[in-house]
């Protein structure tokens, strides 16, 4: 992984708003922010879920860049495969 690829992953949507997620529960936890314990487990909750969804994602979205590849360069060798010279 290239220092570009942890930069876009690092300022993708996806990310920060997982990061948001982390930082608004941690000030619900330690009392920040004022929430009953009831909210408090909804909030680890939802955190953790969005934590899931957040690298679940990321592996669809590489895995699909990884098949796109892929296509591309057996695409290239098939062509290269047929050239005339």
């Amino acid at each position: 992984m290239t220092k570009t690829d942890i930069i876009r992953k690092i300022t993708s949507r996806k990310f920060i708003l997982v990061f948001l997620y982390f930082v608004f529960n941690i000030l619900c936890m330690t009392g920040v922010i004022p929430v009953d314990v009831q909210e408090q487990w909804k909030g680890i909750l939802i955190t953790g879920a969005g934590i899931i969804a957040y690298i679940f994602g990321e592996g669809v979205a590489d895995i699909a860049g990884i098949i796109s590849q892929n296509k591309q360069e057996i695409e290239e060798e098939e062509y290269e495969g047929w050239k005339l010279e």
